[in-house]
Parts: C-alpha cells; sequence; structure tokens
C-alpha cells in the first residue's frame, strides 16, 4: 500500500464528505438487515475507502465485509478483512484503525465462547486505544467499542454483576449525548447481564426498552450479531410478553425481528392459519424459497444471501419439512397455492 499517507492528503474534503456519508448509509442498511443491498454499495465503496484512506470509511466497510464474509460462513475471508484493516492502521499510523480489527476478533471469539482467545483479543484492542483515546460518538464507533466488547466477553465469563453496574453508568451517558444506537446496544447487554443474575423483570424490562428504541429505526441486524444468548433471553420475553404485552414497541418490527431468528411470535399456538408466514417459515426460508422459485440452484442461492451451500441445503430440507414437501418443485407449488409466491 505504497503512497497511502500522500493519497490521504491528496483527497479533499468533498471527497472524505461523500465518501463518509455513502458508508453511514451502507451501515445504517446493514442495521436494517439489507445485507444485499450493503455488499452491492460495499463493493463501491471499499475501493474508494483504501484510496483515500479516511479512518472510518476504512473501519466501517472493512468490518462490515468481514462480517458479511463470516455469515457466509467464509472465516478465511472474514479474517482477512480484518487483517488488511490491521495494516492500514499499520501503515498510517492510525491506532483507531487497528483497535478495530481486533475489537472484531473479540466480538466473535466471545460470541463462539473461546473466552481465552477474545481475552486477548480485548487486551490487545485496549492496549491500542489507551495510547490514542478515542471519541466515543466516532462512526467507526457504531460498529463496536472497548466499552461495549468488554462487557459483552465479562457477560459470557459470568461477571454479570459488574457488567450490570458498568452498563448503567453507559447508558446514562449515552442518553444523555442522545446516542441511541449505543443506548440500544447498551440495553441489549444489560438485558442478558441482568437474565445472568436471574433478575427476569429487569432482563424483560432492559430488553423492552431496546426493542422499543430500535423500533423506530428497524435496526434489527444488532440484536442478530448478539447470537444465541440474546435469542434465548428473546424465546422467553415473547412469553412475557403474552400475558404482558407492551402497546409502545413497534409490532411489525418485533415480528420481522422474530422471524430472522425463527421464533414464534405466539408460542404454542396451534391454530394458526397454514397462511400465516410467521408460525411457517422463517424469513431466511423464505428468502431462499423466492430465490429458489425464480430457479437458482444452491449456489447462487448461497452466494445471494451470504451463506455457504452447505447452511443453503439445511433450509431447504426445513423447508420441505413444514411444507410437507418431497422436493424442490414441491415446495415451490405448495408456496404458490398459499399465495407466498406470486
Amino acid at each position: 500500500m505504497p503512497g497511502l499517507l500522500a493519497t490521504r492528503c491528496q483527497a479533499s474534503a468533498t471527497d472524505r464528505h461523500h465518501l463518509l456519508r455513502d458508508t453511514l448509509t451502507a451501515l445504517a442498511a446493514y442495521e436494517r438487515g439489507d445485507l444485499q443491498q450493503v455488499a452491492q454499495w460495499l463493493a463501491d465503496i471499499l475501493p474508494k475507502a483504501r484510496q483515500i484512506g479516511a479512518d472510518d470509511a476504512l473501519v466501517i466497510s472493512h468490518v462490515l465485509m468481514a462480517r458479511l464474509a463470516l455469515l457466509g460462513g467464509e472465516r478465511d475471508t472474514w479474517l482477512r478483512y480484518l487483517l488488511e484493516l490491521e495494516r492500514f492502521g499499520q501503515q498510517s499510523g492510525s491506532l483507531r484503525v487497528q483497535c478495530s480489527a481486533w475489537l472484531e476478533r473479540t466480538r466473535v471469539a466471545t460470541l463462539n465462547n473461546h473466552l481465552d482467545v477474545a481475552q486477548q483479543a480485548l487486551q490487545t484492542a485496549e492496549n491500542i486505544s489507551h495510547q490514542e483515546p478515542s471519541n466515543p460518538l466516532q462512526p467507526a464507533n457504531e460498529i463496536d467499542n472497548p466499552l461495549i466488547a468488554r462487557q459483552r466477553l465479562r457477560i459470557a465469563q459470568g461477571n454479570h454483576g459488574v457488567a450490570v453496574d458498568e452498563l448503567l453508568v453507559a447508558i446514562q451517558s449515552a442518553r444523555l449525548n442522545q446516542h441511541r444506537h449505543f443506548e440500544i446496544k447498551q440495553h441489549l447487554l444489560l438485558a442478558m447481564a441482568q437474565d445472568g443474575l436471574n433478575h427476569t423483570r429487569l432482563a424483560i424490562q432492559a430488553l423492552d426498552h431496546a426493542l422499543y428504541l430500535a423500533g423506530d429505526e428497524g435496526g434489527m441486524q444488532g440484536f442478530i450479531d448478539e447470537g444465541e444468548p440474546l435469542a434465548a433471553l428473546l424465546r422467553r420475553w415473547v412469553g412475557y410478553q403474552c400475558k404482558h404485552p407492551d402497546q409502545a414497541i413497534n409490532r411489525n418490527f418485533i415480528t420481522r425481528l422474530l422471524l430472522r431468528f425463527g421464533i414464534d411470535l405466539v408460542p404454542g399456538d396451534t391454530q394458526s392459519n397454514e397462511n400465516d408466514l410467521s408460525t411457517t417459515l422463517t424469513e431466511r426460508e423464505l428468502q431462499v424459497l423466492h430465490l429458489l422459485a425464480v430457479g437458482h440452484r444452491n449456489r447462487a442461492i448461497a452466494q445471494k444471501l451470504f451463506l455457504s451451500e452447505c447452511t443453503v441445503k439445511t433450509h431447504l430440507h426445513r423447508i420441505n419439512v413444514k411444507l410437507g414437501a418431497r422436493s424442490r418443485t414441491q415446495a415451490v407449488a405448495i408456496a404458490r397455492t398459499r399465495g407466498w409466491l406470486s
């Protein structure tokens, strides 16, 4: 990457502004779960970010591309984007960029329950961030920051009480600064920490608040990125909501979010109409079915949805089981008779 520093100086303020605007648009689309659109935009953004070398655009574009690769089962590609991001930071002297690469390693290791690896990665990230403290409101920190990574790891390690104390302070700060994105993330972590302490009512309360805040913007990917621990809490939340519904929460947002997790909105309801997608197919299964209906084969479906072919086959098997179909063709035919496909 010779000449990076010179290019960074030559880029105009207008170029940097447009690049950051486009990058934040891609980040917002990612939060909404529009992953295919994000991939298309990042294909244009990433080369510009590399050329101009703007820190926020570099971090957001590389980390999002890494996450898309990981969602598609391509761990080597995920790591390649992070290594490239780290090299950019080393060459430009940006400790903030280097820190972001290590924070993403921390997140994934934590979610995979590789806690020793996560602890080492977080220590590296924190050592870097202590040398160059960053403004938590900088755009790149929309992806992750040391405070959030630390609390996520503490919860995974079982240090729930410490996490609760620090998150309550962080939430107050986010609220005072009117930074809704951070407040949502911190409420999600607070919900999981309270759940770890068996404080069920407080956990549901925190999750309610996160869902209420996120519902207005439709930002569901931040929930999905927290993985199975949050999914388990959401399943219990559904049962609680059936008895104590919160009318302030956007029900359409809740339905779409639960579909992404494969959770029924009304557990145990056996009287649902067969045309009710929320109790039949998950949103991902429906996406696979739509692509199947227009003639795409497994490999093409995998590429479009950022999945492995093995995962696509698993989805197809589940679709057949749920619909009582014996083949791909029959599954599509059944879906058409139910009005799910145009």
